[in-house]
């Protein structure tokens, strides 16, 4: 697009109709200018507001024209407008030789809008974004307008680029309005920040992020990094920040695992060839997607790497859209792409630092699993009768019938916790998208609570079993996610990502020494270090399970209270740092090697693994844990008993268990007494 005169000045760069020109942090232009001219001498500008000259501007100098060519800083407007600018070249005595005026000019912030088809736009609109004379346009035809969806008007485009990537034919004019998030997004930033806002479209549906490679710039409006460029620098080399949303071209198995290093390459030469090393940029973790039957793609390896981003890239935000409603197998809808756009501005207000902004998109804190109980409702007689036994899933998941006789079920229960949430997490419906993954995703929470930033999921499964697995959020291509923030913002998709980081842990102990039931002992405060082992009639016993059972034999003669002992001889290779990793259901003592090292006069049920974990520093050589268990007048039932080292190196760790050695459970008939 050229200006012209009737003087044959033309410009060519930084200056047009209905444009939009970038302000500075001191709210004022301040943008490249060229074009060419017959004449030579200074460039000099005048800003008028109607009819009346701006203060400060009635004729500033602002560059040079020689050679059939000037060039010159388009510096000093205001913030707001619309300006009617008038560019002059003078000669030495101020006459004006040719002469320019460029009308309906807006100063305020331009934004680069990129990407695949979600950026360009492919909703269906409901009702559609009524376009504000303040939110411009810079379309593909390099024409400045009032912002009217289509934006990206793909049929008219200047850039060959988008002819040959269409296979050398212009693509068609749209049949059926499909909207963007641009111009949702423009009025969004206006209302928060007061300033015009223009956009520069850029993208390309159904393209991947090596179309968009920087090193293809040389081939100018040929490819799509040169096209975008060549706009950035035809809009006065001056913009705000750029929006992003494209990866769903890049989720093949080979191209999904490069994407989060290839991104991050992609956004350095734009900050480079922008000459703006802190530019914002704000990302679009990329959707759903409904896959045929033989597809396997990276999808969730893509946006995995997306959520990372900022994590290595300053002045970068992701912004998630897994909840949004879909349009078609692919894009998201109308509606939804509005929502998108009060989002992006959400988050570019954060990453340009503007008053009340709010916070950066959702981001995860933590995982955290821990045991949980529930209430089945059921009374139970607790007094189970010799050799009975207690309802199967309890019995798997290491829980006890509380003394009042209700059974309880004991699961793990993961806490999932988030940073940056506005008022509240909230879900519409019952709250979803989490699973648990171990090679497969497995559908295992059967309840999911939300209290402020935390989403707590229960599960059937015993907190060991989970602390081995992954979480994931918005696992595989289509899930069905819900959960928002009280800002309309929703989580991002991640994972699989470990519940418990991996650490030197024993399997748990199955193979122990057990006692007879000996008389009662309390809570076991006056309980000693027995003097004769023979005493405790020790025999070896092989638990079928994690939890070391004893209630059928031993614990069910309630109400008479009894006491049980457990033996672990253990053989430790070389010095250990350990410690006793011990879950219970009723009060508890334990010595290693003759020491008491541990006492619990309150212990009662449900029995949790890991509850409590007591440091032990082993020499090499042989040790034994005596561990006392109060029968609880019959609500006890049994242990969780396992060993965790804690000076195992990081490097030695990750060879695997053959690099390090683990305390190991000794011949237990090489404990019992001569």
């Amino acid at each position: 697009m050229v200006t012209k005169a009737n003087t044959g000045m033309k410009i060519h760069q930084g200056l047009f109709d209905n444009m939009v020109v970038q302000r500075t942090s001191r709210n004022r232009s301040d943008s490249a200018l060229a074009g060419e001219s017959q004449a030579s001498g200074a460039v000099t500008m005048r800003v008028l507001r109607g009819k009346k000259p701006v203060r400060g501007l009635e004729r500033v100098a602002i560059g040079r024209a020689r050679l059939g060519q000037f060039k010159g800083r388009v510096a000093g407007i205001p913030a707001g407008g619309p300006y009617a600018v008038e560019v002059r070249i003078e000669n030495a005595q101020g006459a004006v030789l040719e002469s320019v005026t460029v009308k309906n000019v807006l100063v305020g912030d331009v934004w680069i809008m990129a990407g695949q088809s979600n950026m360009q736009g492919t909703g269906i609109p409901r009702t559609p974004a009524r376009p504000h004379p303040k939110v411009r346009s810079f379309y593909m035809d390099d024409r400045w307008d009032t912002a009217r969806e289509p934006i990206h008007n793909l049929h008219e485009a200047a850039d060959a680029v988008h002819m040959d990537l269409m296979g050398g034919v212009r693509p068609p004019k749209p049949v059926i309005l499909r909207v963007g998030p641009g111009l949702t997004f423009g009025r969004e930033m206006l209302r928060r920040t007061g300033v015009p806002q223009g956009l520069i479209a850029c993208a390309h549906g159904g393209t991947t992020l090596g179309q968009w490679d920087p090193d293809k710039s040389a081939l100018g409006s040929k490819s799509l990094y040169g096209a975008m460029l060549r706009r950035f620098r035809k809009n006065g080399e001056a913009v705000a920040g750029v929006l992003w949303y494209q990866g769903c071209s890049d989720t093949s198995p080979d191209a999904a695992k490069s994407y989060g290093e290839r991104f991050r390459k992609w956004i350095a030469a734009v900050r480079r060839d922008f000459r703006n090393p802190r530019l914002p940029v704000a990302v679009v973790q990329i959707g759903r997607y409904i896959p045929t039957p033989d597809e396997r793609l990276g999808w969730n390896v893509v946006q995995e790497q997306q959520r990372q981003l900022p994590e290595t890239v300053r002045h970068c935000a992701v912004v998630p859209v897994v909840d949004l409603d879909m349009e078609d197998w692919i894009h998201i809808s109308g509606p939804a792409q509005e929502r998108l756009g009060r989002r992006l501005a959400q988050a570019m207000s954060v990453l340009r630092g503007e008053r009340q902004a709010g916070l950066p998109p959702i981001a995860l804190r933590s995982i955290v699993a821990r045991n949980n109980q529930m209430g089945m409702g059921a009374k139970t007689d607790s007094r189970v009768p010799q050799g009975g036994t207690r309802c199967v899933a309890a019995l798997k998941c290491g829980s006890s019938p509380q003394s009042g006789g209700e059974t309880l079920l004991q699961g793990a229960q993961v806490d999932v916790a988030f940073d940056n949430v506005m008022g509240g997490l909230r879900a519409a419906g019952l709250p979803s998208g989490f699973c648990l993954y171990g090679g497969k995703p497995l559908d295992t929470f059967y309840r999911a609570d939300i209290q402020g930033d935390t989403v707590s999921l229960k599960t059937q499964l015993p907190v060991s079993d989970v602390r081995a697995l992954s979480l994931c959020h918005g696992h595989g291509p289509y899930p069905h996610c819900n959960i928002t923030d009280a800002a309309d913002r929703s989580l991002p998709v991640f994972g699989p990502i470990p519940v418990d980081k991996p650490r030197p842990l024993t399997p748990f102990v199955r193979r122990l020494l057990v006692s007879r039931a000996m008389p009662s002992a309390g809570a076991l405060k006056t309980l000693a270090y027995p003097e004769h082992r023979e005493d405790l009639q020790l025999t070896p016993r092989e638990f079928t399970d994690n939890f070391c059972n004893l209630h059928g034999d031993l614990f069910a003669c309630a109400p008479t209270d009894v006491v049980a002992c457990f033996l672990c001889p253990i053989e430790c290779a070389e010095p250990m740092k350990l410690k006793v990793c011990l879950g219970y259901d009723g009060p508890i003592k334990m010595w290693i090697d003759g020491q008491q090292r541990f006492h619990n006069p309150k212990g009662c049920n449900p029995a949790c693994e890991d509850a409590s974990l007591i440091p032990f520093q082993a020499a090499a050589g042989r040790h034994e844990v005596l561990i006392a268990l109060g029968s609880n007048h019959g609500s006890a039932w049994g242990l969780f008993l396992r060993f965790l080292r804690l000076d195992v190196a990081e490097e030695a760790f990750k060879r695997g268990p053959d690099a390090y050695a683990m305390p190991k459970v000794a011949d237990l008939k090489s404990a019992l007494p001569t």
